[in-house]
């Protein structure tokens, strides 16, 4: 796709190392940091499962700051994905003694 949109080498202004650098390191790290601990505190295929929150939060965000309307089928996905989340995360409370608890002797190192 890229080769398709080409339209030179990129300017490497401050704001171009700015950004590169906020997104390369600080919301990579952040994300592997937060995820590390997803699968540190659930189980692998609830973690795994939870994943689907993110194309509901980025249809989400785009209707919030663009103004850009869900149509009806996105709406409809929408739906049975946060359903399915809300089922998961039931299921992890029932089945797990004492709910979807953090257990702090898990975190020493």
């Amino acid at each position: 796709m890229a080769f398709l949109t080409w339209s030179g080498p990129p300017v490497w202004s401050g704001a171009f190392v700015g950004a590169l650098v906020f997104n390369v390191i600080l919301a990579n790290a952040l994300a592997w940091m937060l995820w590390l601990f997803v699968l540190h505190t659930f189980r692998a295929g609830t973690a795994g499962l939870a994943t689907l929150a993110v194309p509901v939060l980025g249809v989400t965000s785009a209707w919030i700051q663009l103004g850009e309307r869900p149509s009806v089928g996105e709406a409809l996905g929408m739906a049975v994905i946060v359903g399915a989340l809300i089922l998961i995360t039931l299921r992890e409370i029932l089945v797990r003694p004492g709910g979807a608890t953090i257990n702090p002797e898990r975190f020493t190192y």
